[in-house]
């Protein structure tokens, strides 16, 4: 089994690279109309593709919802290994 996943999520405003551990959300990046580019994107080295991820698939419904414009409270999980506490705490502010 491989530490971390990902999935391209389409969007309406284009596509969205995903990347997961089995504690959640590690990585979101945007790379707008280009699907290639999302997967060239994807910043993570021995990631495996996972088209049938459960989170993935609620976070895009979410994502879609927030993209529309109405307040989404983003209910998957995220994985802060990694982020030093300055960066975690910016994130959590601006989400």
């Amino acid at each position: 089994m491989h530490d971390k996943t990902f999935t391209i999520i389409a969007t309406k405003w284009g596509y969205m690279g995903s990347v997961w551990t089995p504690l959640g959300l590690w990585e979101l990046g945007w790379f707008g109309n280009d699907r290639a580019a999302a997967l060239a994107g994807i910043n993570s080295v021995g990631a495996v593709e996972s088209e049938a991820d459960e989170r993935a698939i609620e976070l895009k419904r979410e994502l879609n919802i927030y993209l529309q414009g109405f307040p989404v409270d983003f209910a998957v999980p995220i994985d802060w290994r990694g982020y030093t506490p300055f960066q975690r705490q910016v994130l959590q502010y601006t989400a």
